[in-house]
């Protein structure tokens, strides 16, 4: 929760599907697209022919699993749905012994299982396109005879802010269909300094880490250090500071204000006033740029305008002062545009829970504002 990811409501593990996972495998056998040999069953990529299209790769160039396995396979490329125990390695009961399942075929069993024969988006790292996503879709495809997925998204990798060069994917979004998956290697991993969530969030919170990989679009290489991370937290105060003025002014804090959870709930009045006709003037470039293969570094410029935009009105209209019922209902809309683009990309959903140094120092900071807006008050 504490990254903003609340939309999951399944989280199925292989180990729940192993029924599921060996009909699937049945049904490739049955429609001659497998073949089982000495407890371990093959996809025979060769009876696939449009294998290679999503990674613009031949079955030749499939690289084949060594050892043992590659005397029992027909061709170098075929991969494993299932495989043979190993002493000392977990195991089930199956047609063609104990075993467990391969890598992709699990992924094929549990999709079709809770999401269909074909589902919309299907993700992952550009690491994965290839064979992971391959032979995934190899498996689908050839055991339904229609596409397994509308759309696939890869999204680029890490390097470290301290590391020279591309570590994986892509510089830019031009070219994200990432073949070399050798190049891959050396993204950051748990072990690379990626891992320890817990004390990540504690110290950078969540909302800051999500709001730094949505400045960066999601098939880019993203640069991760605690110095891009600090970049971010400086920029999120910029709307964090709004919401504290706007909340005074108000009355109620601005995590209080509804906002339109669907295009259709949105409603604006004919001629509209300046304010909101410029928040909705952003508005729709900020959608504009999430249908195009969610930019969400470009829409995220247009939050950054919505809030110049409500802090010169607060100005403008000088409601620190004055507070016309008619002026902070025009702000609560206001707000209200702002906080429903915000959560399409997940942020300013609710307040930021902050560390105690750092409670202390906003303590402080806040006191110094309201001592400021008291001095301007007095001075005007």
């Amino acid at each position: 929760m504490a990254w903003g990811v609340d939309q999951i409501d399944r989280m199925p593990r292989a180990t729940a599907s192993i029924g599921d996972i060996i009909a699937f495998v049945e049904e490739l056998i049955a429609k001659g697209f497998a073949y089982a040999s000495d407890g371990d069953v093959f996809f025979d990529v060769t009876k696939d022919p449009q294998y290679g299209c999503l990674s613009n790769r031949s079955a030749d160039d499939q690289q084949g699993e060594g050892g043992g396995a590659a005397s029992r396979k027909r061709s170098a490329g075929d991969f494993a749905l299932w495989k043979s125990a190993k002493p000392g390695e977990p195991s089930w009961p199956s047609p063609w012994g104990p075993g467990r399942p391969g890598w992709h075929i699990e992924c094929s069993a549990m999709s079709r299982g809770i999401l269909g024969q074909t589902f919309d988006i299907h993700g992952g790292g550009l690491d994965l396109v290839f064979p992971h996503h391959e032979n995934e879709l190899a498996q689908s495809r050839c055991c339904h005879s229609k596409p397994m997925v509308t759309y696939w998204m890869h999204n680029g990798l890490m390097r470290a802010s301290s590391e020279g060069g591309k570590v994986g994917g892509q510089s830019d979004r031009g070219d994200a269909t990432e073949s070399d998956a050798s190049a891959v290697s050396g993204k950051i991993s748990r072990s690379k300094g990626a891992g320890g969530l817990a004390g990540l969030i504690s110290k950078h919170t969540g909302e800051r880490i999500r709001f730094f990989l949505l400045r960066t679009h999601y098939r880019s290489t993203s640069v991760f250090g605690d110095e891009p991370l600090a970049e971010a937290g400086a920029a999120l105060e910029t709307f964090y500071r709004l919401f504290d003025r706007a909340s005074k002014v108000l009355g109620f804090s601005v995590y209080e204000i509804p906002y339109a959870v669907r295009r259709s709930e949105f409603q604006l009045v004919a001629n509209p006033p300046a304010l909101l006709a410029e928040l909705v003037e952003l508005r729709n470039s900020f959608l504009g740029k999430m249908d195009d293969d969610f930019n969400t570094g470009g829409a995220t410029a247009d939050l950054f305008e919505m809030a110049r935009a409500l802090n010169r009105y607060i100005d403008q209209a000088k409601l620190e002062e004055t507070r016309k019922p008619e002026d902070l209902e025009l702000l609560k809309q206001g707000l209200g545009i702002l906080r429903e683009m915000a959560a399409l990309l997940g942020i300013f959903r609710k307040p930021v829970a902050v560390s105690a140094d750092k409670a202390d120092s906003a303590g402080i900071v806040e006191g110094l504002m309201d001592l400021v807006i008291l001095l301007r008050a007095e001075a005007r």
